[in-house]
């Protein structure tokens, strides 16, 4: 098993969290009927469905008394979830980049005036 290094470990937690409060919208804005949370998840049904497999175990499930499309509708949202989550982490990581490349340019801007000064 490769070693995973602090900052993978930083970024798993991180991940984590930011799924899990996507999850925790998704599923609020799914419960109150919002359209594109809804369209989201139900092409996402949609191709779930259309494995016969899948179809069949949920209709075996359904008929046993259990209630497996709650769960496949949970996992699709932890999916949908995980991918705003990493986009979210990405946009954040290219905002903090931006803002390191601009922070350094002032130092040496602001440097370049002080040696001016002192000269």
């Amino acid at each position: 098993m490769p070693r995973t290094t602090p900052t993978d470990e930083q970024y798993d937690e991180k991940l984590t969290e930011v799924t899990r409060a996507q999850h925790a919208t998704i599923m609020a804005a799914l419960k109150a009927g919002e359209p594109n949370n809804t369209t989201v998840i139900d092409m996402a049904l949609s191709d779930y469905l259309s494995d016969e497999n899948a179809l069949a175990a949920l209709i075996k499930a359904t008929a046993a008394g259990r209630n497996p499309l709650q769960a496949v509708i949970n996992d699709l949202v932890w999916t949908e979830a995980e991918e705003r989550a990493r986009a979210e982490l990405a946009r954040l990581e290219r905002e903090r980049v931006a803002n390191d490349i601009e922070d350094r340019a002032e130092r040496a801007a602001h440097d370049r005036l002080l040696d001016s000064v002192l000269v």
